[in-house]
């Protein structure tokens, strides 16, 4: 069992005083992956009371051991028309457009921007913008659909839109004229997750036909929490909601402070114990709608309350996973009934779906000043049309990136992970701090993910950075000073093998399959000698050769890219042979533009043009001696791009503007937007 040295930071709002606690503190037990099934009502209120309780146990056992090694460092802390989509037009329509940049083909993510090649949907502010955009020297904008909160990203299928947006809440007055419930605008739970006088988040997913004139909205479902991702498999869509859960009060006066405060020890630990005693008995008083998620759905245009069927719910071992409840949401497109809710207790901290599985991972819960521990449970859920069900869970040492750490092929699971064996989170890694990574293989057996095999430690000291399996090989970049690229022979899940190594400077966090021979990525290069970051690199692999990888091109960019960080604003047409990413730089002033880069296997990079969106922001900037100021309330940033035939469609706050690809300096169209109006939290005025 691994001791954990952390510092747990603590802002007073007296003073802004930081005060930081070196604490020697042992995990309570290490990771136990797996699920209880439960079967009925009783079973799921035992199951939550028991984890609530053991959560605030260990955080009394935290505190107590946060005394015993306190020690205090002061410093400073820091303080349009209500239209609808318009039909595809009957006349000829692209060759190709790019779709959505996806992980697994065939399994389509949600974005803020959409197109069939006819229409490109965009999430601007409140409303979903429709612009007809073929021929291409006919852009214009067609209509708006306003969508009620705050709408984040969406699905294209056919003639349906599929909208996600946040909406709240608040308990003084329900001044967003919400359609729920009256007692949604003043939930009793003050006590409990939420901070009284403030509000309730649901996700909202809207169902559009936009196959006519006007849009019609066919289905509307809301399930508290916040929208943490989704998956397409053809019509039927799986929604990932992080959902609220009991927590123990930590804004009340009464919650202990971390080190003691500078009481008496015996005065802490009365502190500590009353609290603790006060927090216990809450629990007992808990009731199972106290703990369980809220869920609507509109029966005509009425709210209707979803009873919660208690044998949807998955529990793992008490104080295992963290606060909060993974909700997985189904819904048929074509059926649009309501589907089935499938529960997890704890917050996901990775989702991956390939076409027949459903990962989520969750971190090993910690408590509140330690962060989220080093091991990763793993739950893994079987795909078979509209049905989603258990399979099995496993423990992955270590910290799990992202969603391209994962994957399934033919049945067999892969995960790269790194382990901190010093116990620290990553990105927080000291000078000396030790660290493995790897790359393991599991399947399932009798309701638990198994391990088959695993590499060798992969650069001790680095943490990965990007992860991307092709076929029976994985490419894994790993960075501290300089960029090892590892290619991985998967085809013997039972003996992952390290085929060959690469090192150059910098670090890759995207890898894209330019052929299947080549990687295309893009990162950022860091001088080797001095450490310093140079500006966004874009780099050409060649591995044909899994054992002898090389670099065969390279491109430095002064700026950095959205697409570093967003795999869906990386945007690379195959027929064109272009690239296309939003790039910001700040050398003498802010310039935004949608950067074009020609890739070629032989010849490299060849920048292909900029499209500036700077002129459609004028309003925003007010002269002053020496400068100026940027008045809205919205970014000047280049959004994305993408491609229709030979056409390149650049986006922003300001609009869209479509470009000839054989000459992108002058524009075909420029549709401007109207400023986009954000929807307005209840603690923020509104316009904010």
């Amino acid at each position: 069992m691994h001791r954990l040295r952390l510092f747990a930071c603590v802002l007073t709002a007296s003073a802004a005083i930081a005060a930081c606690l070196d604490v020697d503190w042992t995990p309570p037990r290490p990771l136990v992956a797996s699920l209880l099934h439960v079967e009925d009502c009783d079973a799921l209120l035992a199951a939550l009371r028991e984890d609530a309780r053991s959560k605030v146990e260990e955080e009394a056992r935290s505190l107590k051991a946060s005394y015993r090694r306190s020690r205090i460092r002061f410093g400073f802390g820091s303080s349009a028309t209500d239209a609808g989509g318009a039909p595809p037009p009957e006349a000829e329509g692209p060759s190709h457009y790019t779709d959505t940049n996806t992980q697994v083909a065939g399994v389509d993510e949600p974005d803020f921007v959409k197109t069939d090649g006819h229409r490109v949907f965009v999430v601007h502010g409140g409303n979903v913008e429709v612009f007809r955009s073929w021929p291409a020297d006919e852009t214009h904008l067609v209509g708006s659909i306003a969508v009620e909160g705050e709408p984040t990203s969406m699905f294209l299928a056919g003639e349906r839109l599929v909208v996600f947006s946040q909406v709240a809440y608040s308990n003084q007055g329900g001044e967003q004229g919400s359609a729920l419930p009256a007692e949604l605008l003043a939930p009793d739970r003050a006590w409990g997750a939420y901070y009284p006088y403030a509000y309730r988040t649901f996700t909202k997913i809207s169902v559009f036909d936009v196959s006519g004139e006007s849009s019609a909205l066919l289905h509307e479902r809301y399930v508290e929490g916040h929208f943490r991702d989704a998956r397409r498999h053809g019509p039927v869509i799986r929604t990932i909601v992080e959902a609220p859960t009991w927590q123990p009060n930590w804004w009340s006066g009464d919650f202990p402070p971390y080190g003691g405060g500078g009481m008496r020890k015996r005065a802490f630990f009365a502190r500590v114990d009353d609290w603790r005693d006060a927090r216990l008995a809450a629990i007992e008083k808990t009731e199972l709608s106290d703990f369980l998620p809220d869920e609507y759905v509109v029966e005509d245009g009425v709210m209707v309350r979803r009873e919660p069927r208690c044998d949807r719910y998955y529990a793992p071992p008490a104080a295992q996973s963290g606060y909060g409840m993974t909700a997985v949401v189904t819904l048929d497109l074509e059926s649009l009934g309501e589907g089935e809710s499938l529960f997890v207790l704890g917050s996901p901290n990775v989702i991956y779906a390939s076409h027949d599985v459903l990962l989520l991972g969750h971190e090993l819960w910690l408590p509140s000043w330690a962060g989220s521990g080093s091991d990763t449970a793993l739950h893994a859920f079987s795909l078979d049309e509209a049905s989603t069900e258990y399979l099995g869970s496993g423990a992955v040492p270590g910290y799990v990136r992202n969603q391209f750490s994962l994957d399934e092929r033919d049945g067999i699971i892969r995960a790269s992970t790194t382990e901190t064996t010093g116990g620290s989170r990553l990105g927080w890694l000291g000078p000396d701090e030790p660290s493995a990574n790897r790359v393991i293989t599991y399947e399932v057996r009798d309701g638990a993910l198994v391990e088959l095999g695993r590499t060798p430690a992969l650069a001790p000291g680095e943490q990965i950075f990007a992860t991307r399996y092709l076929g029976d090989l994985a490419y894994v970049v790993t960075f501290r000073q300089v960029d090892p690229l590892f290619a991985i022979d998967l085809s013997d899940p039972k003996a992952p093998t390290v085929l060959g190594e690469l090192k150059i400077p910098g670090f890759s966090t995207y890898l894209h399959p330019l052929s299947a021979s080549h990687l295309l990525t893009i990162g950022r290069y860091v001088d080797e000698r001095t450490g310093w970051d140079r500006g966004m690199q874009l780099q050409i692999f060649d591995v044909s050769d899994p054992s002898r990888p090389t670099q065969l091109h390279s491109l430095v960019v002064e700026g950095y890219s959205s697409a570093e960080h967003d795999h869906k604003a990386f945007v690379y047409d195959p027929v064109n042979a272009l690239l296309a990413v939003p790039v910001d730089s700040w050398s003498m002033e802010f310039v935004s533009a949608l950067r074009l880069f020609h890739v070629s296997i032989d010849e490299g990079f060849t920048e292909a043009g900029a499209i500036d969106h700077t002129p459609l922001f004028s309003d925003c900037v007010e002269p002053v001696a020496g400068g100026f100021y940027y008045v809205c309330g919205y970014g000047s940033s280049m959004r994305r791009g993408l491609f229709i035939d030979d056409y390149v469609y650049a986006l922003s706050y300001g609009g869209l503007s479509v470009h000839a690809l054989d000459d992108v300096s002058t524009p075909l169209v420029v549709e401007p937007l109207p400023p986009p109006v954000f929807y307005a939290m209840p603690w923020m005025p509104m316009g904010w």
